[in-house]
């Protein structure tokens, strides 16, 4: 018995020692198929596809000026990933010019601010940008235009530790396209 658990104990250790690895972004590069949250219904039976080569560029430095205005980062409430009522006239807005602009593609950065695990946010800020994927999604937006990757905390805006600077980390952020 006693071998037993030191055998269960010598396991449990190195399953979390290897979870604690650190851990580059995460890529959102599923093949077709149910959504990657699929028992919590956040894609339902949207296809995802692979990432796209070329170039995507930040809003100010896209051709168009009314996109510069449009294309704002979207904020999270902590440790959430459901878009924010206060949040959802943003996303109204790029699915209006998005549907405007069939020829448009977007990747949604997620973000997070520095609490918690690196895996812990980097899993955090794949929901927040598949969430926002999701609402541009029933919005009209076509999913196939919409790519999504995570940076967990390894891109922050502010790097202060209190309260204004975290809740500015945390959020899902925009860079355009067009395919090649």
């Amino acid at each position: 018995m006693d071998r037993f658990r030191v055998a269960a104990v010598m396991a449990v250790a190195v399953l979390v020692a290897a979870a604690g690895c650190a851990k580059q972004a995460k890529v959102t590069i599923p093949s077709h198929g149910r959504g990657l949250l699929g028992d919590e219904g956040l894609l339902g039976d949207i296809p995802l596809t692979q990432m796209p080569e070329g170039a995507f560029v930040e809003p100010e430095d896209y051709p168009d000026p009314v996109a510069r205005e449009i294309f704002r980062d979207v904020h999270f409430d902590y440790d959430k990933y459901d878009i924010r009522a206060s949040e959802r006239p943003i996303l109204e807005g790029i699915a209006v010019y998005l549907r405007e602009h069939p020829q448009l593609i977007i990747k949604v950065e997620g973000h997070c601010d520095e609490r918690g695990s690196n895996e812990y946010n980097l899993a955090l800020g794949e929901r927040r940008a598949l969430s926002i994927r999701s609402y541009l999604s029933n919005l009209g937006v076509s999913a196939e235009k919409i790519y999504t990757i995570s940076y967990g905390e390894e891109r922050p805006l502010c790097t202060e530790s209190n309260e204004g600077c975290w809740s500015r980390n945390r959020r899902g952020h925009f860079l355009l396209g067009a395919p090649r």
